[in-house]
């Protein structure tokens, strides 16, 4: 994401990413000049990796599970790093019955967060929303973006 962000250099940046991509953003967003950050259902904590750790394993040519190298770059990016350089507005939507990421991860992020952050649960809502969640959620984005600019 630097990389295009260098390339392109955008005048005005608001990164936004889901799940993994949240993540990326957060991250991203701590390091280069930027708006604000919009994540839906992102990883900020490990805690959602930690059931595929202790199943990795490798035999002589195959891979079963995720590589154990994974694991030491996702720990190499904690998101309490990330939270104490984030300096703009934060949105999280995350849905309440997530159950990829736990709802409670960005409950404890908007926590160690010194930022202005919005978050947003949807009730009956998964790890990926409904069509019409994925809607609302939109509306309140871009309604929350407009608020920002004011």
């Amino acid at each position: 994401m630097r990389a295009v962000l260098s390339y392109f250099d955008p005048g005005k940046v608001v990164l936004f990413g889901s799940s993994f991509g949240g993540k990326v953003a957060l991250h991203v967003g701590a390091t280069v000049d930027v708006e604000a950050i919009a994540t839906r259902a992102p990883v900020t904590y490990t805690r959602a990796f930690e059931k595929y750790r202790s199943s990795s394993e490798s035999t002589d040519d195959l891979v079963v599970g995720i590589e154990p190298v994974f694991f030491d770059d996702l720990d190499s990016y904690p998101f309490e790093s990330a939270a104490a350089e984030i300096s703009v507005p934060v949105a999280i939507f995350h849905g309440h019955e997530d159950d990829s990421v736990p709802v409670e991860d960005s409950l404890e992020a908007v926590g160690a967060l010194s930022v202005d952050t919005a978050l947003e649960l949807y009730e009956e809502e998964g790890h990926r929303f409904s069509r019409a969640a994925e809607t609302r959620m939109r509306d309140r984005l871009f309604g929350w973006l407009d608020s920002l600019a004011q």
